[in-house]
């Protein structure tokens, strides 16, 4: 579903870099990310701990839980998609691991063996939802963006 979308998300991204802030509409999903680490701490040494110490943390900012089974996050040509019946909890925050690891209510895994994330500035990772059906093809929804402006590491 998500590699169709690259070229959306990069558009998406542009758009949220020329007006110098989150999309207008990011505001009324109720995921949104919340903080990342690009860059794990220590060395980078391949290791399953420390791709593990790579994320994004969201947070499902309403009164009800969601079910993320057709969610997605997008780093450039690398995608996550949340396992079918993953739900984020009214409140509660989900972090995505890069690594290897066992799924629970709040630690999810890529299952990559390389990193994801670049460890420098000036890109965006993105945040896909269920959408919509447009010209009979079924579409995702850019939920939030979380843009990495001046540190690899930070809030979103």
């Amino acid at each position: 579903m998500l590699r169709k979308l690259v070229l959306i998300s990069v558009t998406a991204v542009a758009a949220v870099l020329a007006t110098g802030g989150t999309p207008v509409a990011a505001a009324s999903h109720p995921v949104r990310f919340v903080s990342i680490q690009a860059d794990p701490p220590g060395t980078d040494d391949g290791s399953n701990d420390s791709l593990n110490q790579e994320w994004v943390v969201l947070k499902n900012y309403s009164s009800h839980a969601v079910k993320m089974g057709s969610y997605g996050v997008d780093v450039g040509k690398k995608e996550f998609d949340f396992p079918s019946g993953f739900t984020l909890q009214a409140g509660s925050r989900v972090w995505v691991h890069t690594g290897q690891g066992t799924n629970g209510r709040h630690d999810v895994y890529w299952g990559r063996t390389s990193y994801a994330y670049p460890n420098k500035t000036g890109y965006g990772v993105s945040l896909w939802g269920p959408g919509g059906i447009q010209n009979g093809q079924h579409v995702a929804e850019l939920e939030d963006t979380c843009m990495v402006l001046s540190s690899a590491n930070g809030p979103c």
